[in-house]
């Protein structure tokens, strides 16, 4: 059984230097590829948070703040390969993932079905991070100022840059079943060239559009982030509500118990929010199978 690849990431930090080989051998999964690329990330003290090697490779990284050259080499590392994908969630993942689920989190990836797509990308990040230098050079510092202003306002948006077909793509994502706020963003993300589109379950959206290079997307990246930060006006939601995500919501909680010094009431909260859910998806399953 793995001591270390498990459901729950495990902070690289709270690992005994002795046993870092046999944490990122198990991470790796097998494939001498991933393992090269996660001792070089370890090396140059990039923090790894999540890791796939087989169909739709990617390797997730926790933002800090910190290592914001190294982070940017990356990304233009993946977007640099077709078939590719770089995905901002400035506010971490699911509450349920670890203890550093609330920091924001990078994922590079392969948006191709095959192993072998999956070596070629992981080979392309570990020469190009030793090599110090990446086959594109997108300016990615408004992308993460971009990214903190949305992690302050819990604004509850998802950033991702594709290249597919030698098309790239930027988009903002999120689900919103307020209404009003919709319109609110539409409003903003019209103001600098986002086309709004609907996913089938009609509450999530995407804002997006499409570049022909490298140095129009690049450019579109700075318009937008300057855009959005200097006319984003909307407050950040500050009570738990079922018009925000269970991540939103889970910052809530955890920032007024940080506020009150009450760490206890994050966790009874989870574990309550936990039940709650779970209740729901059973609820759920039972009326589709009827």
């Amino acid at each position: 059984m793995s001591k270390y690849n498990h459901i729950k990431s495990i902070p690289i930090e709270s690992i005994p230097k002795e046993e870092i080989a046999q944490a990122i051998h198990e991470w790796a999964e097998g494939y001498d590829f991933l393992e090269k690329f996660l001792w070089v990330c370890y090396e140059r003290g990039i923090k790894t948070d999540g890791c796939h090697a087989g169909m739709r490779s990617y390797v997730g990284f926790s933002y800090e703040g910190q290592k914001d050259n190294e982070l940017a080499l990356l990304m233009n590392a993946a977007i640099s390969q077709n078939e590719s994908q770089v995905m901002i969630s400035p506010h971490g993942g699911n509450p349920l993932s670890g203890p550093d689920w609330y920091k924001t989190n990078i994922v590079v990836g392969a948006e191709t079905e095959y192993e072998e797509d999956g070596k070629a990308f992981f080979d392309s990040l570990t020469q190009q991070l030793k090599d110090n230098h990446s086959n594109t050079n997108i300016d990615f510092s408004p992308l993460l100022a971009l990214t903190k202003f949305f992690s302050d306002n819990l604004a509850g948006l998802l950033i991702r840059i594709r290249h597919n077909n030698n098309e790239y793509s930027f988009s903002l994502e999120g689900y919103f079943p307020d209404k009003d706020k919709v319109e609110e963003l539409n409003s903003l993300f019209q103001g600098c060239g986002l086309v709004m589109y609907s996913h089938p379950e009609g509450e999530r959206k995407n804002w997006t559009c499409t570049c022909a290079d490298i140095e129009t997307l690049s450019s579109k990246i700075r318009e937008v982030a300057d855009y959005i930060i200097s006319n984003y006006s909307i407050n950040p939601p500050t009570e738990v509500s079922d018009n925000n995500t269970f991540n939103i919501n889970a910052h809530i909680v955890r920032n007024k118990a940080i506020q009150e010094g009450r760490p206890d009431m994050f966790d009874t909260w989870l574990m309550t929010e936990e039940e709650r859910l779970k209740k729901i998806r059973s609820e759920r399953k039972k009326a589709t199978s009827k």
